[in-house]
């Protein structure tokens, strides 16, 4: 995104936090996972590292948030990882990642904004369609129009989306890369918005169409995240109506049958179209083997072996955000937690679930959001990020309402 632009959007927002701060909040998030980064002065940031700034101002000194609350696992987790961090690099004499621990703050601090903000269940409808249908529409754009490479490739590349460059060298898109860099994180979000929309159907025509639209976007994602998660999601929802009046079997056999042909269609599509669908499948009967390449154990086998040996050497509170052995730590929260702050830090991550467990009847049904949130945690932070924030001011609300 040119600076030039970027001033006029950030003008845009800043207008939008003085009317409403709730509304300048959600336009934030909205642009933080669909508009380009920003280039300037040589550098490459994304919307959400550059307008965080003015968030926290405007909520700091003109909506008097207060961060002192109840999130007192977070800040537990925080300090943590930054001493963990800290006694590694004084020990080791290795650098601390401070735009990771960075990174946990902004997390922190978005999360109790949005918490203050009291989303409604429009807005986060209104979000997740929002996203899909843009993300959708430009999918099909990568995919259809193999001349536009280049230009999303200089919207959303960045260092840690190497898979872009890969792309840009073959001239073509082969799965949906949308505006999140990553055909995990379009997976990953298409399996969340699929899962919330079956935790709070309420048997409306929208309702079904995002899912489909979701549906589509995660198959053509081609993302192990989402060709697992999805199966174990419609078996969890399809339990979970075994209960139901008979009235309503009728509209829950409509809408599995309906995901059956889309699904059986788009898997034709893709494959008669030479996309490698076929590859993905087989991890739906064997989804184990999606983790071989990655958590595969012994010396020769699996990116993260070295990453598991700095682990297990440094069991109770990790090594923060150091690089002990230069080792590959990957996207998986588990992964991420346990390499950065240990048992500890995992035990602080269980605490923080269960109190967004919704234990009420129909715990099942209330719950799928959060299950598909954590199958995702396999493949990609999904904890201490502008994801996170999302998911569990969400998941807060739910459980409220």
């Amino acid at each position: 995104m040119d600076f030039r632009f970027a001033i006029l959007i950030i003008l845009v927002q800043l207008i939008l936090l003085w009317k409403h701060f709730r509304t300048g909040l959600l336009f934030y998030i909205l642009a933080s996972l669909t508009f380009p980064n920003i280039h300037i002065l040589g550098k490459i940031i994304t919307y959400e590292i550059f307008n965080f700034p003015f968030i926290f101002l405007f909520g700091i000194y003109w909506k008097k948030v207060n961060l002192n609350n109840n999130n007192i696992i977070l800040y537990a987790y925080l300090i943590l990882l930054t001493s963990s961090s800290l006694i590694s690099s004084i020990f080791r004499h290795i650098p601390v990642g401070w735009i990771a621990i960075l990174g946990v703050l902004r997390f922190i601090i978005l999360f109790t904004f949005m918490q203050k903000c009291k989303l409604t269940k429009d807005n986060i409808r209104n979000l997740f369609a929002s996203v899909i249908l843009i993300n959708l529409i430009v999918s099909i754009i990568q995919l259809t129009m193999p001349s536009t490479v280049d230009l999303f490739y200089n919207f959303y590349y960045k260092d840690s989306f190497p898979i872009l460059q890969s792309v840009k060298k073959m001239g073509f898109f082969t799965r949906a890369f949308g505006t999140f860099g990553t055909p995990v994180k379009v997976g990953f979000f298409s399996l969340i918005t699929i899962s919330y929309f079956l935790q709070t159907y309420k048997n409306k025509l929208t309702d079904f169409l995002i899912i489909l639209l979701a549906l589509l976007l995660g198959l053509a994602a081609l993302s192990k995240t989402f060709i697992i998660g999805f199966p174990i999601i419609l078996i969890l929802f399809t339990i979970s109506k075994f209960n139901i009046k008979r009235a309503n079997i009728f509209k829950t056999t409509i809408i599995i049958f309906t995901f059956g042909v889309v699904i059986i269609y788009t898997i034709n599509y893709l494959r008669n179209n030479g996309f490698y669908i076929d590859y993905y499948l087989k991890f739906i009967f064997d989804p184990m083997d999606a983790f071989n390449t990655r958590y595969g154990s012994g010396s020769d086998s699996g990116l993260l072996s070295t990453t598991f040996d700095v682990i297990k050497n440094n069991i109770l509170t990790g090594v923060g955000t150091t690089q002990v052995e230069n080792e590959f730590i990957g996207d998986s929260t588990y992964v991420k937690i346990l390499h950065g702050t240990g048992i500890i830090g995992i035990i602080l991550f269980i605490l923080f679930i269960a109190l967004h467990v919704d234990y009420r009847k129909k715990v099942l049904t209330r719950n799928l959001f959060l299950i598909a949130t954590l199958l995702g945690g396999l493949a990609l932070p999904v904890f201490a990020n502008i994801f996170g924030a999302i998911i569990f001011s969400i998941i807060e609300y739910e459980k409220e309402n």
